[in-house]
């Protein structure tokens, strides 16, 4: 019933792996350029992976996935989103994407190091 394979396009997670992954590396660069607006774009992988996983929890569980990596080594890429990782996918996703919100208009660029030009961030010392 849920089962979609490598043919499919309902098990397809790979691009939101890949658009949080472009988000972490873009994030500094519009954090410096944007101010605390970038976290309202930095929302926006989150909010697609809560989406989809509405759209999965309603279209029917289990999704699965699999495609070959490395036929010749033998290696592939497998996903499977179940009952209880459809609910975790849920609940990080709408959370993250909600601190997020709210971030976009609680920090204040004069108090936040990290919204300063040059600013380095908190700094961690060991003990």
């Amino acid at each position: 019933m849920g089962y979609v394979d490598h043919d499919g396009c309902r098990g397809n997670m790979e691009p939101l792996l890949i658009l949080h992954a472009v988000a972490a590396v873009l994030a500094p660069a519009l954090v410096r350029r944007l101010g605390r607006d970038a976290f309202l774009v930095l929302a926006v992988p989150p909010g697609c992976g809560f989406v989809y996983t509405l759209w999965v929890a309603l279209t029917g569980i289990p999704v699965e996935s699999h495609h070959s990596f490395a036929p010749a080594l033998g290696f592939g890429l497998s996903f499977r989103a179940d009952a209880l990782a459809v609910l975790m996918m849920s609940l990080v996703t709408g959370v993250g994407a909600l601190v997020l919100l709210y971030c976009a208009r609680y920090l204040i660029a004069g108090q936040c190091p990290v919204l300063q030009p040059g600013g380095e961030g908190p700094r961690v010392s060991a003990r």
